[in-house]
């Protein structure tokens, strides 16, 4: 942990760098040995900009898909942005901005030159779109300067009670999902998202790790869509849900969901949250057929060509 002291001492340095010519922010990259330093300023900045999705900070740094430049000061951190790579089963690589960490000014040009370096290395990585989940408000104005643009909100819904769907009926078989099952779960993750909000193996590999639920459901061993949910003290949350396109329409995802339910229904659990993008109109409708309704909370998801 940071003492208070040196607390102290890292914003006054933060705060001096607001200050420097725009030739003097040279970024380069994180080095393995900057990772603890960087924990430690990201717990006490008083800006930042973290979308950890199923992964520590730690395990984010240490992650080789994460490409992350920093502008440092006698060893020391004084910003940095970084993005981790998605490579899709098919198609060109994507990447999602993950971290960022301005000095106390954020229209600091050390900003805008992490963000060349970056960008740079994402183009020459093979990477051919961005996109950033603005969990916090201040980076919005920052990204939309770099040419991002406003492509789609997330938006929460809440079920506190509704009714209960029946469940499956053979040959429909739903069960949870087994490490052999990960392989064909990806295939319909990549068939039900646009790249940018696929998972891979190992996402979902340490999703599972993470999940209070994760469960399939198969006709004849063909896995046609499945679900990830976590529990958080007093409420559930529907990370994922996803059926083939070609079999929508049939109902799955009503059983898919109906299981989560009877899941948290038997262990007391009746509020339960779902994220999904205010365009999506099938999964909202679906939703509110089961008894979910706005919050009012929502994310903005802004994305680049690159």
């Amino acid at each position: 942990m940071v003492r208070k002291e040196e607390a102290m001492s890292i914003n006054c340095r933060l705060s001096n760098l607001v200050h420097r010519p725009k030739s003097d922010c040279i970024p380069s990259p994180l080095r393995k040995s900057q990772h603890r330093q960087i924990v430690e300023l990201l717990n006490i900045a008083p800006l930042r900009h973290m979308h950890l999705d199923w992964q520590s900070l730690p395990a984010l740094l240490a992650d080789p898909l994460l490409r992350c430049w920093v502008i440092q000061d006698n060893e020391i951190v004084q910003a940095l942005l970084g993005a981790a790579i998605h490579i899709p089963l098919s198609g060109p690589k994507v990447a999602w901005l993950r971290l960022a960490l301005p000095p106390i000014d954020e229209h600091s040009p050390a900003l805008d030159a992490l963000w060349e370096a970056l960008q740079a290395d994402l183009a020459a990585e093979g990477v051919r779109q961005i996109g950033l989940l603005a969990v916090e408000p201040w980076i919005e104005h920052i990204v939309a300067d770099w040419g991002f643009q406003l492509a789609n909100t997330v938006v929460t819904l809440q079920r506190n009670t509704g009714p209960m769907p029946s469940p499956p009926t053979p040959p429909l078989l739903i069960r949870p999902v087994d490490s052999v099952d990960l392989d064909a779960v990806v295939r319909v993750d990549t068939a039900s998202f646009h790249p940018l909000w696929q998972h891979s193996h190992d996402a979902l590999e340490t999703a599972q790790c993470q999940a209070s639920t994760f469960t399939l459901i198969e006709l004849a061993g063909d896995v046609l869509g499945y679900q990830l949910s976590t529990w958080y003290i007093d409420a559930g949350h529907l990370a994922r849900l996803a059926v083939k396109p070609e079999v929508r329409g049939q109902g799955l995802g009503k059983l898919l969901v109906g299981d989560v339910l009877c899941f948290f229904a038997e262990r007391n659990i009746t509020k339960i949250t779902v994220n999904t993008q205010a365009d999506n109109i099938v999964s909202q409708r679906l939703y509110a057929s089961l008894g979910f309704k706005p919050t009012g909370h929502s994310v903005s998801m802004w994305s680049l060509d690159l």
